[in-house]
C-alpha cells in the first residue's frame, strides 16, 4: 500500500506556538518607498530605532541591509510589515539579504527575502533574535542560517526553493550552528536542494516542534554533532534523496565532540521519504547516547523506518510507543543498544511486550494517519516515557491507556445519571429507568472535540509535560479500513 502525502487538516495539525510580538515600549517608525513615511528606506529607520522601538513597514519591495542596532532583552527593537507583503527584493551584504550578525533582540515579523545571491537571512555571534512569519526563498545557499549565537526563535516561517544551486550550496533550508537555546516551531520548510531544517555541530537547548518539513533533498529534519534537543510534533514526509530520511541523527566529521546525545524524538509522523522513517549515521566515526524515540507514526517510508547504519550508542536509548507499517523493513540494521518495548511492527518483531492485531487508519488512502477506533495499538502503550499530549496537543491519555504512534484517539467519559431531588413531602421519587438503552454505555464515545488547555512553551532540554493549546480532533463516525 502507497500513502499519498499526509494531508494534516486543521483540526489534527501540530499546535503553533503562540506569536511573540511585544508590545511596543517606545516610538514607532514608520517606513513607506512611497515617501508617504518618516523614511523611505528600512536602512533609514533601523539607525534611528532605540531598544523598544518598531519599525513599521508599508507594502512593497525593498533594499536588504544589515541591521545596524540591537535592542535589548526586555525591550527589543521590531521590524514588522504593516498590512501587506514586505519583500527584501535586492542589497543586503556579502552574506546575505538580511544580515543581523552581531546584533541582540531584534524581532523580524512579516518580512521576507528572496533570490539572495548568497543566504536569505544571516547572523553570526547574534543573541534573542525572532524571525516570525516571514518568507524565505530562493537563496542560492542556505535560507536562515545562525552560526555561534543564543536565543534564536524561528516561528511560522515558510521557508522554500533555498540551496538553488543545488548540492554546492552552503547549509540549509534553516541552519543552526552552535547556537545555545533555540525554538523552531509552526513553519513549512519545503523544496530546498539541501536539508530542511539542521540543527548541528555543538547545538544545544532546543526544541523542533511543530513543523511541516517537506520535499526537501534531505534529510527533512538533522541533528548532527548536537544535543539536549526535542524533536515533536512534526510531519516530515517526502525527502526526495534515496539515502536522506524524515529525521536522521548523525556524527560528521566537522564535529569537534563526535557525539549527539540526549535527543528526543516524539509525536512526529514520517512518511514517504526515500531514505527511510528516521535514520542514524557517522561519517567516520562517533557516539550517540540517550536517545529516546517514543510515540511515533512511521509509514509507508521508501527504505527501513529506522535504520542504523553506523556509529557507537552509550546510555540509555529507547524505542517504544511507535507504529511501524508500509516500509519496506522495520528496522535496517542492529537495534540492540535500543530499550524496545510496545511497538507495532508490520515484519519481525524487537523487544517486549509487542503490540499485535490489525492496524487501522482513520484514512491512509487520504493520508489521514490517525488510529482509527477498534485498530490495533488503541490504549496498548507504555505510560513509561509517553508524551503528556499527542501531535495535535490533545491530551495523553484518554480512554484505558496511552495509544501507539503520534496521535491519542480522544474519548469522553459516560456521563454521570442525574442526581435524585431531595425529597419533599407528598413528592414523588423518579421511576428507575427501564430502557437500557437510556443509560451511559461502558467506557467511552469517540468526540470531536477536546478540552481547552493552554499554550505552554517547553521548557529547553527538558521534557514537555504541559500540553500547548489543544485542536480538536474530528474523529469518524466508524472504525477505518484495515491497512493492508
Amino acid at each position: 500500500m502507497t500513502t499519498p502525502p499526509v494531508t494534516t487538516p486543521a483540526d489534527t495539525a501540530p499546535p503553533v506556538t503562540a506569536p511573540v510580538v511585544p508590545v511596543a515600549t517606545g516610538t514607532t517608525l514608520r517606513v513607506a518607498a512611497d515617501g508617504s513615511g518618516r523614511y523611505r528606506t528600512i536602512a533609514e529607520a533601523a539607525a534611528a530605532a532605540k531598544p523598544g522601538d518598531t519599525v513599521l513597514i508599508a507594502p512593497g519591495s525593498y533594499a536588504g541591509l544589515q541591521i545596524p542596532v540591537s535592542g535589548t532583552k526586555d525591550a527589543p527593537i521590531t521590524f514588522k510589515a504593516d498590512g501587506g507583503a514586505v519583500t527584501l527584493t535586492s542589497g543586503g551584504t556579502g552574506n546575505g539579504r538580511l544580515d543581523l550578525s552581531g546584533r541582540s533582540y531584534v524581532h523580524v515579523v512579516g518580512i521576507g527575502v528572496s533570490r539572495s545571491s548568497r543566504f536569505g537571512v544571516y547572523a553570526t555571534n547574534a543573541t534573542g533574535i525572532v524571525l516570525q512569519d516571514c518568507e524565505v526563498a530562493d537563496s542560492q545557499d542556505g535560507g536562515a542560517v545562525f552560526i555561534d549565537s543564543a536565543d534564536i526563535r524561528i516561528l511560522g516561517c515558510d521557508v522554500h526553493g533555498n540551496n538553488a544551486k543545488g548540492t554546492s550550496a552552503d547549509m540549509e533550508g534553516v541552519s543552526l550552528e552552535n547556537v545555545d537555546g533555540f525554538e523552531i516551531a509552526g513553519n513549512h520548510v519545503h523544496d530546498n536542494g539541501e536539508e530542511g531544517i539542521d540543527t548541528k555541530y555543538e547545538t544545544r537547548n532546543g526544541t523542533v516542534h511543530g513543523n511541516r518539513v517537506e520535499n526537501n533533498r534531505g534529510p527533512n529534519i538533522y541533528v548532527d554533532s548536537a544535543h539536549a534537543i526535542q524533536v515533536f510534533d512534526n510531519v516530515s514526509s517526502g525527502a526526495k534523496e534515496s539515502s536522506k530520511a524524515g529525521i536522521a541523527l548523525a556524527v560528521e566529521n566537522y564535529s569537534k565532540t563526535r557525539k549527539t546525545y540526549d535527543v528526543q524524538i516524539y509525536n512526529n509522523v514520517l512518511t514517504g521519504n526515500a531514505g527511510g522513517g528516521i535514520s542514524f549515521w557517522t561519517e567516520s566515526s562517533g557516539t550517540f547516547s540517550d536517545i529516546s524515540i517514543v510515540n511515533n507514526t512511521i509509514v509507508d517510508n521508501k527504505k527501513a523506518g529506522i535504520t542504523i547504519s553506523a556509529g557507537q550508542f552509550q546510555g540509555t536509548n529507547v524505542l517504544r510507543n511507535n507504529i511501524f507499517s508500509g516500509n519496506p523493513q522495520d528496522v535496517g540494521g542492529s537495534a540492540a543498544a535500543f530499550t524496545a518495548d510496545h511497538n507495532l511492527f508490520s515484519g519481525t518483531s524487537l523487544g517486549a511486550n509487542v503490540v499485535t492485531g490489525v492496524l487501522r487508519f482513520v484514512n491512509a488512502a487520504a493520508g489521514d494517519l490517525r488510529l482509527a477506533p477498534g485498530s490495533a495499538g488503541v490504549d496498548a502503550g507504555s505510560a513509561q516515557g509517553a508524551p503528556a499530549t499527542d501531535i495535535t496537543g490533545a491530551p495523553r491519555p484518554s480512554g484505558a491507556g496511552f495509544d501507539l504512534g503520534a496521535y491519542e484517539l480522544q474519548v469522553v467519559p459516560p456521563a454521570a445519571a442525574p442526581a435524585d431531588p431531595p425529597a419533599s413531602a407528598g413528592a414523588l421519587a423518579p421511576p428507575a429507568p427501564s430502557d437500557p438503552a437510556a443509560l451511559p454505555a461502558a467506557g467511552g464515545t469517540p468526540t470531536t472535540t477536546a478540552p481547552p488547555v493552554p499554550p505552554v512553551a517547553p521548557a529547553s532540554g527538558a521534557p514537555r509535560t504541559d500540553p500547548p493549546a489543544v485542536l480538536a480532533p474530528v474523529l469518524p463516525s466508524a472504525g477505518g479500513a484495515p491497512v493492508g
